[in-house]
């Protein structure tokens, strides 16, 4: 029986009840999604999303004053400050330890630590998908890794694509087709069912990269795995061309658009999971529920 893949072009065209059961595999290329899975692939802690700035402060004192107050927490981290990471417009909030920028997310940096994170498209794709049974992380970098774990469920798939301020993006809308490609190349032709925005994706993936239709056979699929590395220039130079890698360009971050265009360059799984609080921490609206860590 063939499970039914979808895509969704942006967090606004589908209704939190609809990923409710579902798989959700959110994707902000440029660049929440990559840094995300690097800071987890360099040893931070967890990740902690937040939709606005306040709220990323108010969580980072919050987290602050449980970790001081926290017995079992060891001396050297007891009362340690959590890292604030993100951006506003592509660049690093004023006083604000990290942006968004891959390349900041240093073992030394992040080793150990927590990081509350907010941006201007991906965190609030995360907040949508609050209802779906499991909800993932997705970029170019760790593609495979991403494949797998799909693979291996039997939930309907859902690709939620974060866009960029209410916008389609080309550079998630060209994952989710590389994803939705690769998911189906694996199982064969009649293991998925895609719906048309799938359709839409993997078409874009496949004229991006010049790749063939999906009926290949599964050495098809071990000869794609051999060409990592040269697709990863088609995509760089695709990233190149999107609104978000226009925007990134603008600003002199080309290093990260090429970084952010490596086909599995780690294999880590980001998951993001309902926060265990401990009882003197606050909950309630709009107090981030959601944290993203390593499955």
């Amino acid at each position: 029986m063939s499970r039914p893949l979808f895509v969704h072009f942006l967090p606004d065209l589908v209704s939190p009840e609809q990923l409710s059961g579902g798989i959700v595999v959110v994707i902000d290329v440029l660049r929440a999604s990559t840094t995300i899975a690097t800071a987890l692939n360099h040893g931070a802690g967890r990740i902690i999303p937040c939709v606005s700035i306040d709220q990323a402060l108010a969580v980072r004192d919050q987290e602050h004053v449980a970790n001081r107050d926290q017995r079992s927490a060891t001396p050297a981290n007891s009362g340690v400050l959590p890292l604030l990471g993100g951006e506003r417009g592509g660049v690093r909030i004023e006083g604000f330890d990290l942006s968004n920028s891959p390349a900041e997310y240093e073992p030394q940096v992040v080793g150990g630590r927590t990081i509350v994170f907010t941006t201007t498209n991906g965190t609030r794709a995360l907040a949508r998908c609050e209802q779906a049974a499991r909800i993932l992380v997705g970029a170019f970098i760790n593609l495979s890794a991403i494949s797998r774990a799909l693979q291996a469920d039997d939930r309907p798939v859902h690709l939620l694509c974060a866009g960029t301020d209410g916008s389609p993006t080309a550079e998630d809308i060209l994952f989710a087709g590389a994803l939705g490609h690769d998911v189906c190349v694996a199982a064969g032709s009649e293991g998925w069912t895609l719906s048309d925005s799938a359709e839409i994706a993997v078409a874009a993936w496949r004229g991006a990269v010049e790749m063939p239709c999906l009926e290949e056979s599964s050495a098809g699929h071990v000869a794609c795995r051999l060409r990592q590395e040269q697709l990863s220039p088609h995509v760089f130079n695709a990233l190149c061309r999107s609104r978000g890698g226009r925007n990134l360009l603008r600003l002199g971050y080309e290093s990260d658009i090429r970084y952010c265009s490596q086909i599995d360059l780690i294999s880590v799984l980001p998951v993001c999971q309902q926060m265990h609080r401990p009882q003197n921490q606050v909950s309630g609206p709009g107090i981030p529920s959601m944290e993203i860590t390593l499955a």
